[in-house]
């Protein structure tokens, strides 16, 4: 939340995810986010907001990710990891003007073609 001298401005961690969510799957060569059961208990349990492939723990002025991918088999992973961090960066903070603290990246799956 933050002030301004009209009232609050709230962006929810919802929102949030969906603007990761969406890059991620314009990033090539992700193919798909899975939702894992560990996604679920964290977001009971902390109140984490958890949307499928992507956690938020967000506060006033910054936020943290924890995204969680299926790549293509072949692809130079850490290359699309790091790609994917400073991609999702530039977009939420763009768009929400928080400042990104951390985005974790779990590759889960290898997809073969």
């Amino acid at each position: 939340m933050e002030g301004t001298y009209e009232g609050m401005i709230h962006i929810s961690d919802q929102v949030i995810a969906k603007i990761a969510r969406k890059v991620v799957l314009e990033t090539k060569p992700i193919v798909s986010m899975p939702k894992g059961i560990v996604e679920n208990f964290v977001k009971r349990m902390r109140g984490v907001h958890a949307q499928q492939g992507v956690m938020v723990d967000a506060n006033q002025q910054e936020v943290a990710l924890n995204l969680t991918i299926n790549v293509t088999y072949g692809c130079k992973i850490h290359e699309v990891c790091y790609e994917l961090q400073r991609s999702v960066t530039k977009e939420v903070e763009h768009m929400t003007g928080l400042m990104v603290k951390e985005i974790h990246v779990t590759v889960e799956g290898l997809v073969l073609s």
